[in-house]
């Protein structure tokens, strides 16, 4: 049986602790970690405040399991690059298998200055002058800095950023929000109000991270004799504190990280190996 590549088995790994981290994430907002509340808005009686709480997200385990999942997709086109350097420069000299690299290179030196990308990757021929030169074409294609001042909005951009600080500072904290609340009827125990046009609707959160008693979100609502028994039900997530994804759903961030890996990079460059 022939084991699989080097860097498939990086992300294969990658791919089983972004699993682990679902389930860690679906645990933990299924534990007894966040609440939420309604509130007459004080400057505005015809306004009602959704106030959220969540519990601090431990450092161990989500911290640590983001890490594993960014190194070993990281680390996956680190053995790619040195793959394709082996597959085309036979003998391979220490200093090219040395320099065997997979560069991820923005649109912005070290000075602020824009438009650089181009010559940014050209600094760094060495780490691809070993592979195919259509290989190195592949790779350069794939560059964030190809979208101009959008660059930091790249799957390849975001792993690559996460990865070094992740690295070379600090683990990446993750903060709660909601990206959800709906107004649910008829539940015992909440608030008797009435809310016009919101009961059984979802509404959009304004995104903020949630601490304590955090403001996510509000609604209009009249005052009446009528009772209604209503239940608020807010779809708490985890998103980066830190860093280029600041404020950005850590598994939406490493799932269009992982597409974009499997998807695209991989296969277009597997024909070299």
């Amino acid at each position: 049986m022939t084991p699989f590549p080097n860097h498939i088995l990086k992300f294969q790994r990658g791919r089983h602790h972004l699993n682990d981290l679902r389930s860690l994430t679906e645990r933990w907002f299924n534990g007894n970690h966040h609440s939420a509340r309604f509130e007459v808005n004080p400057t505005d009686a015809g306004e009602l405040l959704i106030r959220a709480s969540v519990d601090p997200i431990p450092t161990d385990p989500f911290s640590l399991v983001i890490s594993d999942v960014i190194q070993n997709f990281r680390g996956c086109l680190e053995h790619l690059a040195y793959a394709l350097t082996a597959a085309f420069t036979k003998p391979l000299p220490e200093d090219v298998a040395r320099d065997s690299q997979f560069p991820i290179i923005g649109d912005v030196d070290r000075k602020g200055n824009t438009g650089q990308g181009a010559t940014l990757f050209q600094s760094q021929s060495k780490c691809v002058r070993g592979m195919h030169p259509a290989a190195q074409l592949v790779i350069e294609g794939v560059q964030p800095y190809h979208r101009g001042n959008a660059f930091r909005n790249e799957p390849l951009w975001k792993l690559g950023a996460l990865s070094n600080t992740d690295k070379h500072r600090t683990l990446h904290l993750a903060a709660s929000y909601s990206k959800l609340f709906t107004i649910n009827p008829h539940q015992i125990g909440a608030r008797t109000l009435v809310y016009p046009n919101a009961i059984g609707k979802t509404f959009r959160t304004t995104g903020a991270s949630v601490e304590r008693d955090t403001v996510i979100g509000s609604i209009e609502f009249v005052h009446s004799d009528a009772t209604h028994q209503v239940e608020l039900d807010v779809t708490p997530s985890m998103a980066f504190s830190d860093g280029v994804a600041l404020n950005d759903d850590v598994i939406d961030t490493l799932e269009d990280i992982e597409t974009y890996l499997i998807a695209f990079v991989i296969p277009s460059l597997s024909k070299f190996l």
